[in-house]
C-alpha cells in the first residue's frame, strides 16, 4: 500500500506511462472490422475454436522514460523500471514493477480477442483489445462492447517477423543503464500477427481531474506460441503520441512535499535541444527522445507484453 501523500503523483505517472494505456474510450473503433469478420456467440468465449481470448499477464513499457522533476529538491528521477528516492524514502514506486503487481493482483485485466481466430497465414482476422474484469489468470467476464479498448482487422503471417525495428526510438541508454529493447514477434512454426494502424485515447482519472491522452497511428502485433495457440510470445504495442497534445496535457498535485504541477510534453516525456527537427527545450534529464512522425514532432510509445488463453 503506498503512503497516501504519495499515491496521487503514482497514479498520474502510471497513467502517463501505461497502466490504463489501454482504458480509453470505446464508441468509435467497433467500425474498424467489416462485420463479417465478428462472431457473436460470446458465451464460448476462450473455449469455442472460432474465438481466441488472451489475458495480458505481462506489459512493460520500453519507450519513452517517464521524469519526474521536483525542483525544490534538486531531483530529476527515471521512474520507469525503478522508484523515486529524494533523501533516503522512496515517494514514486518504479511503473513497470507496479504494473506487474496490479496484473498479478487482477487489478488490470486487458484481454486481446481474436474473433473469429485464425493462425493461417495470409489470413485476415479481427483483433480487439478489452478492459473487464478476471476471476483468475485465466477465467475472465466475457468482453462486452463497454469494454471495447481498440480494434483493428490483424494479418497472420508464416513466416519473417510481424514487427520489427521502430524508426525514431532513443537507442542510447537511458539513466538507469538500461536500453529500449521492444519485443520483435517472429513467426516460427506457428506464425505471428500484426494488426492495422488504429487510434487509442488513453483516459486517466487522479484525484477528481480526468485526463486524455491521444495514441494514433497504434499497431499491436505478436507471436503465437502453438498450434492452437495458448499463449502470445513477444508482443508489442506501438503507438504516438503528439508534442502538442502532449503539451496541452497540465495537471496539479498536492502532496505533503509540496504541490507539483506538471506538464506532460515538458516536464515528463524526455525532450532535449539535441534534435533539430523540433524546437530545442531542457526537459530535465536532458535527453532527446522525440521524433517526427507524419510532419508530428512527439514521442513513440512501446510497451512488451505477453498473453494466456482464456479457458
Amino acid at each position: 500500500m503506498m503512503p497516501k501523500f504519495i499515491q496521487p503523483l503514482s497514479a498520474v505517472l502510471l497513467g502517463v506511462l501505461a497502466i490504463a494505456l489501454l482504458g480509453l474510450s470505446s464508441a468509435p473503433v467497433r467500425a474498424a472490422c467489416p462485420g463479417p469478420f465478428v462472431f457473436d456467440d460470446r458465451l464460448e468465449i476462450g473455449v469455442s475454436d472460432r474465438i481466441g481470448n488472451f489475458r495480458i499477464d505481462a506489459l512493460e513499457i520500453q519507450h519513452p522514460h517517464l521524469f519526474v522533476p521536483v525542483d525544490s529538491f534538486g531531483v530529476c528521477g527515471d521512474v520507469t523500471f525503478d522508484p523515486l528516492v529524494v533523501f533516503g524514502s522512496e515517494v514514486v514506486d518504479g511503473v513497470n514493477p507496479t504494473l506487474a503487481d496490479q496484473i498479478e493482483d487482477l487489478e488490470l485485466n486487458l484481454v486481446v480477442e481474436h474473433n473469429p481466430m485464425t493462425q493461417l497465414d495470409d489470413q485476415t482476422s479481427c483483433s480487439s483489445v478489452y478492459d473487464t474484469d478476471c476471476d483468475s489468470p485465466t477465467q475472465c467476464q466475457a468482453p462486452e462492447l463497454d469494454d471495447l479498448v481498440s480494434q483493428a482487422p490483424y494479418t497472420v503471417q508464416g513466416s519473417d517477423i510481424c514487427l520489427g525495428e521502430i524508426d525514431g526510438l532513443y537507442e542510447m541508454p537511458w539513466p538507469d543503464g538500461r536500453t529500449t529493447d521492444p519485443n520483435e514477434p517472429e513467426a516460427g512454426n506457428h506464425g505471428c500477427f500484426v494488426t492495422e494502424e488504429s487510434s487509442l485515447t488513453l483516459q486517466l482519472a487522479f484525484d477528481d481531474t480526468e485526463v486524455e491522452i491521444p495514441l494514433v497511428d497504434v499497431v499491436v502485433a505478436a507471436a503465437f506460441n502453438d498450434q492452437p495457440a495458448d499463449r502470445l510470445d513477444e508482443g508489442v504495442i506501438v503507438g504516438f503520441l503528439t508534442q502538442e497534445a502532449a503539451d496541452d496535457i497540465v495537471f496539479s498535485v498536492d502532496t505533503d512535499l509540496g504541490e507539483f504541477e506538471f506538464n506532460l510534453g515538458q516536464d515528463i516525456l524526455p525532450s532535449g535541444d539535441g534534435f533539430s527537427s523540433c524546437e530545442p527545450r531542457s526537459q530535465c534529464s536532458g535527453i532527446e527522445a522525440r521524433a517526427v512522425h507524419e510532419g508530428d514532432c512527439g514521442w513513440w510509445f512501446v510497451l512488451n507484453f505477453e498473453g494466456q488463453r482464456q479457458g
